[in-house]
């Protein structure tokens, strides 16, 4: 990074600055952060999406095998709001 960048972010992030050590260091811990929240909404949708999918297959399976449409519904998390 630029050792003028450097001195125009300084101000903003001296407490940061400080803390972490460098400013690589505090824009990696923005990064990182930025990253779980990806990945957290990317597990919900999937979550949501699977949920979806077991709730179909136990609605087909409801009138064959009751006992695996059970074992099915089971396996939702989200619950039956679907």
């Amino acid at each position: 990074m630029s050792n003028q960048l450097a001195q125009t972010l300084a101000p903003a992030l001296s407490p940061r600055l400080r803390q972490a050590g460098s400013l690589r260091a505090v824009v990696g811990q923005h990064l990182a952060r930025a990253g779980r929240a990806v990945w957290l909404a990317l597990e919900e949708v999937g979550q949501r999406r699977s949920d979806r999918e077991l709730l179909a297959l136990s609605r087909q399976w409801e009138h064959t095998n009751p006992t695996l449409a059970r074992e099915l519904r089971s396996y939702v998390r989200g619950g039956s709001s679907y």
